[in-house]
């Protein structure tokens, strides 16, 4: 399947916004994920597919992703930096069980490690445009505060967010430093019902996990989504 890239979007300092049009509907639940194939490019060990968070929503005119893109890319994003419009890219899916929970009251807390927030941008996002109340905390970390970006969603819904900014300026007024268990528990309100959701850089992911797991009985409240390739926010 296939779709045809609109234009991109630079929204925060190495951060682009990526928007395609689909000929045919795409039918997936915000938190899930596609496989974008490039063909005929000079690919790199990676190959020539990246799977990628929709940071849209269904109810959205276009498929948006949210990527970081370095100075240095990998020939697939040298690729996706130079599409022109009217491009067409190959796809595979919507996958992915990163979705939220049936039971609306239960409790939820987000947990973001920089480019990981693009799941919950969907989430948030979509449940602004239903004007469905869920009790979410967001607990979104990043290296410095130009690593921060907005989207409607985030702006205007009715949830608690915390940003934590590991290396931030002078001027910085919210959370600070490196986000570990000791400030998830410190910062979010949780009970039996709470549902973690974590998402970012493989080993950010994989060491929350572990240490909420040996905290938690219930292995189910935990819900994890790494991106590979980051090691950092």
């Amino acid at each position: 399947m296939k779709l045809q890239f609109s234009h991109k979007e630079n929204i925060a300092n190495n951060i682009w916004k990526f928007y395609f049009l689909a000929p045919q509907p795409v039918l997936f639940t915000p938190g899930q994920f596609i496989e974008l194939t490039i063909p005929d490019i000079n690919s790199d060990d990676r190959g020539q597919s990246r799977c990628f968070t929709i940071s849209s929503t269904p109810k959205d005119k276009y498929i948006t992703i949210i990527t970081r893109i370095f100075d240095q890319k990998s020939t697939f994003k040298q690729k996706l930096i130079d599409l022109n419009k009217n491009d067409e890219i190959n796809y595979t899916g919507p996958m992915g069980d990163f979705v939220l929970p049936k039971i609306i009251e239960t409790p939820i807390v987000f947990i973001a490690g920089g480019i990981g927030i693009t799941p919950f941008v969907s989430i948030i996002q979509y449940l602004y445009q239903n004007d469905e109340q869920r009790k979410i905390h967001l607990l979104w970390a990043m290296n410095n505060e130009n690593d921060i970006f907005e989207t409607e969603g985030l702006n205007k819904y009715d949830f608690k967010k915390t940003l934590i900014v590991k290396n931030p300026s002078e001027f910085w007024g919210g959370e600070r430093g490196d986000l570990s268990l000791e400030m998830i528990l410190n910062l979010a309100t949780i009970n039996d019902q709470t549902q973690f959701y974590i998402s970012g850089p493989e080993k950010m992911v994989e060491s929350l996990t572990h240490q909420l797991k040996e905290n938690f009985n219930d292995k189910h409240q935990i819900i994890s989504d790494y991106f590979p390739g980051y090691i950092n926010y």
